[in-house]
């Protein structure tokens, strides 16, 4: 399955379906009210499958579902085949999401993809997970935690994932975590819902933003 990551593979992240605080945290989500979606996660759902289709490959970045163990089963819902990287609230229940995703990144595992070579090395932080592959004139690693933090803050997380995309010559870091937050570093680009119109988008799409800064 990961050899199949491409330039037209969705990426999206942070969804946090279920978790009713996050409103409060990213008042952007506010829009759904105004939409008049009966809930946060139909309006989710129905924008995810504006734009998936069941036969479309998904990167989902991390952080799927508060309490995964009550609602990771909202993923059947959702259209596409779907990869996920664990994020720092999946990380309680990462069974659950087994039978629900083509495939779990989890366990401090970084995955790299080299044409038909698939090989993997250990971090040593259980939420340093990610993907490592090049496509076009970008090495990206893929990941929930961004390889720098937001000013002021400090993670042995974001640590660990900066030296893997040091020793892999990574150029490009696609992530999530930070939600509406932006960092402003051109090694990085923010695929969380609140910067992605709240639905996937392909790689290709982010890779554009980068181009044009």
């Amino acid at each position: 399955m990961l050899r199949k990551i491409n330039e037209n593979t969705y990426v999206i992240g942070d969804t946090h379906l279920f978790h009713n605080n996050i409103i409060k945290y990213e008042p952007l989500r506010r829009k759904y009210l105004e939409e008049g979606a009966p809930s946060h996660e139909d309006w989710l759902i129905d924008r995810w499958n504006s734009v998936v289709r069941e036969t479309d490959l998904v990167l989902h970045l991390g952080d799927f579902a508060f309490k995964p163990h009550l609602y990771a089963e909202y993923a059947l819902f959702m259209n596409g085949k779907k990869i996920l990287i664990i994020g720092n609230h999946d990380a309680k229940d990462i069974s659950v999401y087994k039978d629900l995703f083509e495939f779990v990144i989890s366990d401090g595992t970084v995955w790299i993809v080299r044409n038909n070579q698939i090989t993997y090395l250990k971090t040593h932080h259980r939420l340093a997970n990610g993907i490592v592959k090049t496509i076009g004139e970008y090495k990206i690693l893929f990941s929930h935690y961004p390889i720098y933090p937001p000013e002021g803050e400090v993670s042995p997380v974001t640590e660990e994932l900066k030296k893997v995309f040091e020793k892999l010559n990574c150029n490009l870091n696609i992530h999530g975590h930070i939600h509406s937050k932006e960092l402003n570093n051109p090694l990085l680009i923010n695929a969380s819902v609140e910067k992605i119109d709240f639905k996937p988008v392909k790689i290709k799409e982010l890779i554009d933003r980068v181009r044009k800064r």
